[in-house]
């Protein structure tokens, strides 16, 4: 080979090298891109989740709010209507829970 063929190789491999260095850096710009648009999507779809399910907590927490105002006012009813009754069993559970109480405080 003469020296002008290895200067013109030379030459075209600095420019196959020139390209492929061009091609590598839209390519890495074009994963960042990529890369951005996934994490957005996962962030936006994150953000979805997170609404939807503080939404169900909130529509789970009124119904067992809902729940417990039934449970309270069904037991005033039942209070209500028999007195004696619920006055005995108070007493009857109050009586209980201190002698447990005082046979834990002997041992």
């Amino acid at each position: 080979m003469s020296d002008p063929d290895v200067y013109d190789e030379i030459r075209k491999l600095r420019d196959d090298f020139s390209t492929l260095q061009s091609d590598v850096a839209d390519l890495t710009d074009a994963l960042r891109r990529s890369g951005a648009n996934h994490l957005e999507d996962a962030r936006a779809s994150a953000s979805d989740q997170v609404r939807r399910s503080r939404a169900r907590l909130r529509r789970q927490a009124e119904a067992a709010r809902e729940r417990s105002r039934e449970a309270v006012d069904d037991l005033e009813d039942t209070i209500g209507g028999h007195p004696m009754s619920s006055v005995a069993m108070a007493f009857g559970a109050g009586f209980i829970a201190a002698k447990l109480i005082d046979l834990g405080v002997r041992r």
